[in-house]
C-alpha cells in the first residue's frame, strides 16, 4: 500500500491527476482503516466526480473511528455547500459541534458558512470559537481576518491576517488578504 500511496501522490503531485485513481484503489482495498478512503474520497471531490465522493464520505461518517467520521462529515457539509444544500451542511457542521463542542475544524467550517449566508457577526463568534478551542492553528485566525473585513474592522482584519502568517509563514492565503487590504487603503 505505500507504494501505491507513493505512485498516487507523485502522479498527484506532477499534475498526471487521472493516472493517480488506480493506485489509490489498491490503496483503499488494502488498507484497514478509513484514512485510505477519506484519501480517494478527496481525490474525487478535487477531480469534481462529487458523487463519487460523497458515497465513499458517507460510509466513513457512518464508521466507527470517530476522527475519520468527524473529517468525513465536514467534508460532506462541504460537498453540500458546493451543490447548494446549506441545510445539509449546517445540519452535518452542529452535529459534529454537539458532539466535539472544541473541533477547531468544525468551528471553522460553520464560520465559513455563515460567512457565505452574509452573516459576518455570527462567523465570527464561530472563528473566534476555533481560536479559543487551537490558539495555535492558522486557519481559524484565516478565518477571523475574513470576517473582520467583512464587518468593515480593517484593522482588526489586519492583526488577524498577521497572527495567522506568525503561526504559519507557508500559508499564502492571510497574505493575499493583506495585499488586498494594503490596496484597498491606497498602500
Amino acid at each position: 500500500p505505500l507504494t501505491n500511496q507513493a505512485l498516487a501522490m507523485l502522479y498527484l503531485g506532477t499534475k498526471r491527476v487521472a493516472e493517480a485513481e488506480q493506485p489509490l484503489k489498491v490503496v483503499v482495498a488494502n488498507a484497514p482503516g478509513p484514512e485510505a478512503r477519506i484519501m480517494l474520497a478527496d481525490y474525487y471531490a478535487n477531480s469534481q466526480r462529487l458523487p463519487e465522493a460523497k458515497v465513499l464520505y458517507e460510509e466513513v461518517a457512518k464508521g466507527k473511528e470517530k476522527t475519520a467520521a468527524t473529517t468525513a462529515k465536514l467534508r460532506l457539509a462541504s460537498l453540500g455547500l458546493i451543490e447548494g444544500d446549506k441545510k445539509t451542511a449546517y445540519e452535518l457542521i452542529d452535529g459534529v459541534l454537539a458532539k466535539e463542542p472544541k473541533n477547531t475544524q468544525a468551528h471553522v467550517a460553520r464560520a465559513q458558512l455563515l460567512l457565505t449566508d452574509g452573516k459576518s457577526s455570527e462567523a465570527l463568534a464561530s472563528a473566534k470559537a476555533a481560536i479559543a478551542a487551537d490558539p495555535k492553528a492558522p486557519m481559524p485566525q484565516f478565518v477571523a481576518g475574513l470576517c473582520f473585513k467583512s464587518l468593515y474592522q480593517f484593522e482588526e482584519a489586519t492583526a488577524a491576517f498577521k497572527t495567522a502568517l506568525g503561526l504559519s509563514s507557508g500559508f499564502a492565503p492571510p497574505n493575499v488578504e493583506l495585499g488586498k487590504l494594503a490596496i484597498q487603503a491606497g498602500q
